[in-house]
């Protein structure tokens, strides 16, 4: 099992496998060092998130812009748009809705991904 952990979870995580927070890796667990939804916010432009989120079918666009209190999409912030990813009732949509888009080049830029990326590749490379 692989898995990627918000950072704010790491310990219950260790916990859980009876290890060091230190030790997780170990475990093949992955810490995402906020959260899986600032990895990918700040690997993306808003205009690729905003386009993400609103060509999925799950998203409109007048709830974007009220969800993040703004009047039009050309204003939103990465900051607003991670607020609006991070919300429980659409942490999964969102993550859902970005990952077609996401490159290698998008990849390098967000650090608990990148780890599983390389541990799967030096996996698979041994097999």
């Amino acid at each position: 099992m692989t898995g990627l952990v918000d950072a704010d979870k790491e310990d219950s995580w260790a916990q859980a496998f009876g290890v060091a927070v230190a030790d997780l890796l170990e475990s093949n667990v992955f810490v995402a060092r906020e959260d899986l939804e600032h990895e990918y916010v700040s690997a993306l432009t808003e205009d690729q998130l905003i386009r993400a989120l609103c060509s999925s079918g799950v998203f409109i666009e007048t709830n974007l812009l009220r969800a993040c209190n703004s009047s039009d999409l050309a204003s939103l912030t990465k900051e607003q748009l991670t607020h609006f990813c991070r919300h429980k009732n659409r942490k999964v949509n969102c993550a859902i809705a970005v990952a077609p888009i996401i490159e290698s080049s998008h990849v390098d830029q967000m650090g608990g991904i990148r780890e599983i990326v390389d541990f799967l590749s030096r996996r698979q490379s041994t097999c």
